[in-house]
């Protein structure tokens, strides 16, 4: 769907917003160590600043160009039937460490009910890490993530469920937008950028599937995806 200049407008003006910060931050610091107003004995701590602000910066670009790629195609690129389950277990095993080191309690992996999934295995993989991604980040220490698998009238379903701050129901739409970020996500992950979301539910559309989110605040966050099986 073509979008409106309005809508083009006030994309702009988002992403200025969002690039100012870091790089009004970025300035400061730097000027502040060529002009000696930082004393050389902090300079690596404002340079790891520095750092992770570009590597915020390489993010908010990196997914703005992933999500205009996406809005771009009339329809996926390379379509193939594949395994939903064994998708979402790699991508369960790239989150590992930090699975372990908040002692997160996964289940629901087991693949007793496997269902597959016809699309574009590039763009629903990197629609499925945003999800996981998500509910690794937004789940509490020693919270947990249940997920679930099914097939219903030609379209496989997947759910993902964790604890943690949850969803309240004024977020329920919002939470797709691009750039939008509830309260308790900039408290708790500041670094976000408020792009996965937007470019998952992207790349569900591109498919002609769809994609809900559900919760309550301080219980859980679920979001449940069909695509045509």
């Amino acid at each position: 769907m073509k979008k409106s200049e309005k809508e083009i407008a006030e994309e702009v003006a988002t992403l200025s917003h969002e690039l100012r910060s870091p790089l009004t931050s970025i300035a400061g610091f730097v000027d502040g160590i060529l002009d000696g107003t930082i004393p050389e004995k902090d300079y690596m701590h404002y340079l790891r600043i520095v750092s992770a602000e570009v590597k915020r910066l390489t993010e908010i670009t990196s997914k703005m160009l992933d999500n205009s790629k996406i809005e771009l195609l009339d329809a996926p690129v390379s379509v193939q039937k594949f395994p939903l389950n064994e998708s979402v277990i790699r991508i369960f095993c790239t989150f590992e460490k930090i699975i372990e080191g908040k002692n997160i309690t996964v289940e629901g992996l087991s693949g007793d009910n496997p269902v597959t999934v016809t699309g574009d295995l590039g763009l629903i993989t990197q629609a499925l890490y945003n999800l996981i991604e998500n509910a690794v980040k937004y789940t509490n220490v020693n919270g947990c993530i249940s997920v679930s698998f099914s097939s219903e009238n030609g379209f496989s379903v997947f759910s993902i469920r964790n604890t943690g701050a949850g969803i309240s129901d004024d977020e329920k739409e919002k939470i797709f937008s691009k750039f939008y970020r509830s309260e308790s996500a900039k408290k708790n992950q500041p670094d976000g950028t408020g792009l996965g979301l937007s470019i998952t539910k992207a790349v569900v559309n591109l498919h002609n599937g769809t994609i809900y989110a559900d919760g309550i605040p301080d219980g859980f966050a679920e979001f449940t995806v069909k695509l045509p099986s």
